[in-house]
């Protein structure tokens, strides 16, 4: 942060911190579960430009707040789960997403299409189920035919996040791939969809890696270190029986993730905390 940059805020008498990160453009972000507010921006954002970008969305992000403080309320201070209902939150490459769910049938569809283009990244035609974005509110609307369908509801919001979670990651792998001299030894392509079981899988006859839905939620590094982790399983198998041969196979595989992922140690444990909101949705 630059000298004499402000830190914070106040947001409805809660401090809204101010964090600054190269190479994006600004946004407001709500901290589940009390959706405690904070703003991201790029360092080279001024003072007076970051006022008057928050100035110019304190009603909706006030709006959008009162949701997700009703809802959390709603559900008693023990809710862990997203439901992808209005006023949850669901993460994406380890960004929350404040949702609000719109029927189909609903006036307010008509009433969303007033959104400026430059705000609203819709992904799929309005008159069907789909969802569209509001990047600098942290906004995901997920239009549904029925509200009320927790399977309708958390597939919209993955036909929206798959494509986000794929052009996040892709960098990655192939920065990992590099590293640990797999191109050309492992599929090209990256992609996302539901799996039974394993975070990874590569598909030769279809030249890609893909990825579960379960990694969506989870900062990129994990999808990188899972990668390596399937890479090591594939390419260095036990030749000999006995616990030394295990181990010798074990440090071998150790020595190849790192290769690829140097902070392996940081996505595993992210990956083991039983705890983390990443798999709460």
């Amino acid at each position: 942060m630059a000298f004499g940059q402000i830190e914070s805020i106040t947001l409805d008498g809660c401090a809204c911190r101010i964090y600054r990160s190269a190479g994006v453009e600004p946004y407001f972000s709500l901290i589940p579960p009390q959706a405690k507010p904070s703003i991201v921006a790029p360092p080279t954002m001024s003072d007076d430009e970051l006022l008057t970008f928050a100035e110019a969305r304190m009603t909706l992000m006030r709006a959008i707040r009162k949701e997700a403080v009703e809802r959390y309320n709603e559900a008693g201070r023990r809710r862990l789960r997203c439901h992808y209902r209005t006023g949850d939150s669901a993460y994406v490459l380890g960004r929350p997403y404040v949702i609000r769910v719109i029927s189909t049938s609903s006036p307010e569809l008509h009433q969303s299409r007033q959104l400026p283009q430059r705000d609203a990244t819709t992904l799929h035609q309005r008159t069907q189920s789909g969802a569209s974005l509001r990047h600098d509110l942290s906004l995901v609307t997920l239009y549904v035919d029925n509200p009320s369908s927790l399977e309708e509801r958390r597939e919209v919001f993955l036909n929206w996040a798959r494509p986000l979670f794929v052009a996040g990651i892709s960098p990655y792998i192939k920065q990992s791939a590099r590293r640990a001299q797999l191109i050309g030894k492992v599929p090209s392509l990256v992609d996302a969809r539901s799996t039974r079981r394993g975070l990874v899988r590569f598909d030769d006859r279809r030249n890609t890696i893909w990825f579960s839905d379960e990694l969506i939620a989870f900062p990129p590094i994990c999808s990188s270190y899972a990668f390596m982790l399937e890479v090591a399983r594939n390419s260095i198998v036990d030749e000999e029986e006995g616990v030394r041969a295990r181990e010798r196979t074990q440090a071998l595989r150790d020595e190849l993730v790192a290769q690829g992922c140097p902070g392996w140690m940081r996505a595993k444990l992210i990956l083991d905390n039983a705890d983390s909101p990443y798999r709460r949705q």
